[in-house]
């Protein structure tokens, strides 16, 4: 037996109805029932029949439904008389001997792909007859969605989370018809987590619901390691798929009871299509993850959101592979004081304010394209948007116009922004109207751009390292480390023994992840530690013979790793 898609996740054979009613009932692929003409669904197959539609045969072409781009199956039956009808499923002008016969009490049905959008017209022979039948043809469209849908992905998660296992989808698409809360009350640190095999997560949560459509939540004290979630997409209202729904994100993971930590967390090729606010939302002692390979499109605020909350902290952050399209607001957005997040070749097009936004911030971006954003609203019409510190480095931006700024940065005391590699260009019509960076504030970049090309405030201070192999730094004597050693090799030619010195974050505030490579050229070089700094080792700190190097490494606020020396 072979069976067809009806609204992409119940099947049925086009042509088994029910001869006992007036009209037909649908079958899933397990002969289960789906739903009668009164909308009534038994089984909860989430497919609703439309209004039963009229139509008193005249002898002249008459409008049988009107088109409806929602529309997923249709019935047409002549169901009393001894004549035919004739139909034209592309809404023609139908004749007799022009259109698809039906004969009396037979009935045709188009389900899936294979089921007209447009109007449908109708005519028929045998006037008094047909002029008689109250129901000459049917419609049905998907309904808000099913609760068996939603029961079986439910219970899909809670055996996950009960018995820590990764499951799989057992079904091609769920329509989900309230929120599913996963409430995480004592630690795991083993794999759980769901594995959508491709599958598609609907939503039909009621207009109102206002809650995200899954959500997994750690309670205070809780540690939960190692949740994933792989190959599946979430379809929400903004799709228009099924009709207008009541979720706000697609995807949360919280941890907003601090002491508590949601760690080790992977996402995998899951992608958020127009949920009316975030697509995934990341909030609290959430840290250490990944996502990879996702994208998040035409959400209603911003594609991923990033936030520190309740005392917890958002860090250690890497999205790798994807991007945000189309979003209303941001791309990827990082509030509430968080900004260890690192972005790596992922692109940002067409989002409503900038490709990124981040207000404290940003650990890295890197390979990462951006173009036209800003293309909904004049608040952020940047590529990035940002503030304090980061490094961006070989990322292109690009725009026909509505991208106004490259990478806009407000700077703070003490913050640096590395910027290396970068690429920008305007393929619009007539002058250039774009900057490819703009900094205000007080604090220092450094960067591989002409400072010609860059706007500055007087209170910003702009190092323009040249190219990607940049002329290296040459010290005769001890030296406190500066900003200009950023992005540079730094030459010890000292004549006689010297000291470098590393300064404590409070005078020059290096940015996390920050690498100086230091070679001696002569004499004995010893490192120092400025006040309240530490290096890790603790010993070793000289560079013991002429033409060896050692690294320096900045991986905490006043922790330097040091490698290379003797």
């Amino acid at each position: 037996m072979s069976y067809e898609t009806v609204g992409g996740t119940y099947f049925a054979t086009p042509k088994t109805y029910a001869d006992t009613q007036d009209v037909a009932f649908l079958v899933d692929a397990q002969g289960r029932l789906i739903t009668t003409q009164s909308g009534v669904a038994p089984l909860g197959g989430g497919i609703t029949w439309g209004a039963l539609t009229a139509v008193a045969m005249t002898g002249a072409s008459k409008v049988l439904v009107a088109a409806n781009p929602a529309r997923k199956a249709i019935v047409i039956m002549n169901p009393v008389g001894n004549a035919q009808i004739s139909y034209d499923l592309s809404g023609g002008t139908v004749t007799l001997v022009g259109g698809i016969p039906l004969l009396a009490a037979a009935k045709d049905s188009y389900t899936g792909a294979a089921c007209p959008v447009g109007a449908i017209t109708v005519i028929g022979t045998n006037l008094q007859s047909i002029k008689k039948a109250p129901d000459v043809g049917i419609q049905f469209s998907p309904g808000p969605g099913s609760e068996n849908d939603t029961r079986a992905l439910t219970a899909l998660l809670t055996d996950s989370f009960t018995n820590q296992k990764v499951i799989k989808a057992t079904q091609d698409t769920y329509y989900i018809t309230s929120p599913i809360v996963i409430s995480v009350a004592e630690s795991m640190t083993g794999g759980v987590g769901l594995d959508g095999r491709g599958c598609k997560i609907i939503s039909g949560l009621p207009p109102g619901t206002n809650q995200p459509l899954i959500t997994v939540e750690v309670a205070s004290g809780v540690q939960l390691r190692y949740v994933q979630f792989r190959n599946f997409t979430i379809l929400g209202s903004l799709t228009g798929v099924n009709g207008t729904t009541g979720e706000t994100s697609g995807l949360r993971l919280s941890c907003q009871n601090n002491p508590g930590n949601l760690w080790s967390f992977v996402l995998d090729n899951v992608n958020v299509v127009g949920v009316n606010t975030r697509g995934i939302d990341i909030s609290g002692n959430v840290f250490e993850g990944t996502i990879e390979n996702c994208w998040a499109e035409q959400c209603g605020t911003d594609g991923v959101y990033i936030e520190n909350s309740n005392g917890g902290v958002a860090s250690a952050i890497h999205w790798k592979g994807g991007g945000a399209r189309q979003n209303g607001h941001y791309g990827l957005d990082i509030e509430g004081g968080a900004y260890d997040v690192n972005v790596s070749d992922c692109y940002f097009v067409l989002n409503g304010y900038s490709g990124i936004g981040a207000a404290n911030g940003i650990t890295g971006v890197h390979h990462c394209g951006f173009e036209n954003n800003g293309n909904n609203s004049a608040v952020a019409p940047y590529g990035i948007n940002m503030a304090g510190f980061g490094n961006i480095r070989d990322c292109t931006f690009s725009t026909g116009g509505s991208q106004l700024v490259g990478i806009r940065c407000f700077l703070v005391p003490g913050g640096v922004l590395n910027i290396d590699g970068c690429g920008f260009q305007y393929y619009g019509g007539g002058g250039d109207p774009t900057t490819p960076m703009a900094f205000t504030g007080t604090g220092v970049v450094a960067c591989n751009v002409p400072v010609a090309a860059i706007s500055a405030s007087a209170t910003v201070t702009v190092v323009e390292h040249g190219p990607r192999t940049p002329t290296p730094v040459i010290y005769t004597g001890s030296q406190t480390l500066n900003f200009i050693d950023i992005g540079h090799d730094t030459l010890m030619n000292n004549g006689s023994s010297a000291n470098l010195t590393v300064p404590p974050n409070s005078t020059t505030a290096f940015p996390i992840g920050t690498k100086i490579p230091v070679k001696r050229l002569n004499a004995l070089v010893t490192f120092v530690a400025g006040s309240g700094v530490t290096f890790v080792p603790a010993t070793g700190l000289t560079i013991a013979a002429i033409n060896k190097a050692a690294t320096l490494t900045k991986t905490a606020t006043d922790t330097w790793f040091l490698e290379g020396t003797s």
